[in-house]
């Protein structure tokens, strides 16, 4: 278990475990279990980035950022960018 927490670090293995729970449901394997409890934890971590990423670049298009300009910066495509920046409110309905 050493080795599980410094490959991780202690606070994604603190969260892990408390996470561990849940993933114990799914798993009676507790190798299993702490592995899928990081998964959770990750998969979280890169859901709220992506959010945080979405923000900046609606920010950054309010100020006055061009779509090319915010695609260089995220590495997203344009089109991605133009979804990103377009509100919802405006989809046409069929």
């Amino acid at each position: 278990m050493a080795d599980f927490d410094n490959a991780i670090g202690d606070a994604e293995a603190q969260r892990a475990m408390a996470a561990g729970a849940e993933a114990r449901s799914l798993s009676d394997n507790p190798l299993i279990s702490s592995s899928l409890s990081v998964v959770d934890a990750f998969t979280t971590d890169v859901n709220e980035a992506t959010e945080n990423q979405r923000w900046a670049i609606r920010v950054a298009h309010g100020h006055g950022a061009s779509l090319r300009q915010l695609a260089e910066a995220s590495g997203l495509h344009r089109n991605t960018i133009s979804k990103i920046v377009t509100p919802d409110d405006t989809a046409v309905a069929s």
